[in-house]
């Protein structure tokens, strides 16, 4: 959401891997797919795919977020390697 904080949407569940995350921003200036937990605009539970690096945009100082929504892509990956027979 452009011009909104992550704060503002209260996109964050788990405080412990924001505050990794920010760690991260400060030494490396950016963090390039990290699993996170999440939430969507509705409160629902999300496990994300996040990178985040720093960027200037019109002499402001600012954040590009893409938090990609892999839920389903990891439920699909656990039913499958269930499904697997185990190597003899």
């Amino acid at each position: 959401m452009l011009g909104r904080t992550a704060h503002e949407i209260g996109i964050w569940t788990d405080t412990v891997q924001r505050e990794f995350m920010i760690d991260e921003l400060r030494q490396k200036g950016r963090m390039h797919h990290r699993e996170m937990n999440g939430r969507d605009k509705n409160g629902a539970p999300l496990v994300l795919d996040v990178s985040v690096e720093f960027i200037t945009l019109n002499n402001t100082a600012c954040l590009l977020m893409n938090a990609r929504d892999i839920g389903q892509l990891k439920s699909c990956l656990l039913y499958t390697s269930n499904r697997m027979p185990a190597s003899a």
